[in-house]
């Protein structure tokens, strides 16, 4: 992460000088407020965040500004996978609750239409902005079953991976002023 540690204040931990990297910073909210300040980006398949600082700020040291827009603490988890990751972990996650021995057998049971427990919720057909848990769709008579779909394990981790996909980069203009923020922030 480049220059972004170099910010950090340095402690004493066991008699040897170390970074404090339990600070935590955010965006000035006069930065937040500025509708010129962000811009969307779609992170495109296989593509990683220090492909897309140098992408725009022509420098992979600043991936710290991509985290940092999107408000992302654990880049392992918070950035999108490729397919074939989300995959594995889906069959990692879900091996317990699947009853399956096989990375193969659990992705299949996740998409299965054949099992209930693979669902995790169920979305309104006619505003898919509208979902209920299973257990209350499950035991309210009043749901009509056309007017629902469920959302299963494997649609459900798909989607949220691409949801992540949508992410904002802090406009090149504004990136020196969120550089000197930083300093000014943490060299106290």
């Amino acid at each position: 992460m480049s220059k972004y540690f170099e910010y950090f204040p340095k402690v004493t931990y066991r008699d040897m000088s170390v970074t404090d990297i339990t600070r935590r910073v955010k965006i000035k909210d006069d930065l937040l407020a500025d509708p010129y300040a962000f811009l969307p980006y779609t992170v495109k398949e296989n593509e990683r965040a220090e492909d897309v600082a140098y992408y725009y700020y022509g420098d992979q040291g600043k991936v710290w500004m991509v985290y940092l827009a999107n408000n992302i603490i654990d880049p392992y988890t918070q950035w999108p996978m490729s397919n074939e990751n989300v995959a594995k972990t889906i069959a990692k996650k879900y091996k317990t609750q699947s009853g399956q021995t096989t990375d193969d057998a659990v992705i299949f049971w996740s998409m299965s239409t054949n099992t209930s427990n693979n669902i995790v919720h169920y979305v309104n057909n006619a505003d898919p902005t509208i979902f209920v848990s299973k257990d209350t769709y499950t035991y309210n008579p009043s749901f009509i079953s056309s007017e629902w779909t469920a959302v299963r394990v494997y649609d459900y981790e798909m989607q949220l991976n691409e949801d992540r996909r949508n992410i904002y980069l802090i406009n090149v203009a504004y990136a020196n002023q969120v550089e000197r923020d930083l300093e000014a922030v943490l060299n106290v």
